[in-house]
């Protein structure tokens, strides 16, 4: 969605540069006093629509930043955005922290049982929650299908307003 929005924005910002004025259709004749198009100008209105486009993506990743987290059974993360900092097993079985760069304490959390891989993962149950004592951090509880603490890969993602 994100990068359909910066396509759309980067492509109206390229036809204003370079289409200015009315369009061609509902010109009568060529206006004489139009800017001819030079290589300079051209180069000049690139640099800005380079410098257009990358305001653009840092607005758009503001709006809903990709937080996430896929942990192995062991609580190893096997990927992640930037964001996250560290993933582990508390020591518990099932019992698992991700730490993230930022305050997470008013995000919305959901997570899933789910291999990190192409396989699929045994059936189980999963919930989350802030972690007590850390606001960048988020504790999840893994059990299998009977309600039995259990290691259990996951993914989890954050969003955050």
């Amino acid at each position: 969605m994100k990068r359909i929005a910066l396509t759309v924005a980067t492509g109206l910002l390229v036809a204003s540069f370079l289409c200015p004025g009315t369009p061609r259709a509902q010109q009568s004749e060529p206006d004489a006093k139009a800017p001819k198009l030079t290589l300079k100008g051209v180069e000049a209105q690139v640099v800005t629509l380079q410098a257009q486009v990358v305001t653009l993506q840092t607005a758009v990743n503001s709006l809903h930043p990709e937080d996430f987290a896929v942990v192995n059974s062991a609580g190893s993360l096997v990927r992640g955005s930037s964001s996250v900092i560290s993933a582990s097993n508390t020591g518990l079985t099932g019992a698992y922290q991700v730490i993230f760069n930022k305050d997470v304490s008013g995000c919305a959390y959901v997570a899933t049982i789910g291999d990190t891989d192409s396989g699929t993962p045994l059936p189980g149950q999963i919930w989350v929650a802030g972690r007590s004592g850390n606001a960048d951090g988020i504790f999840i509880d893994t059990q299998d299908s009977t309600g039995a603490s259990s290691n259990r890969p996951f993914h989890l993602s954050v969003s955050c307003p």
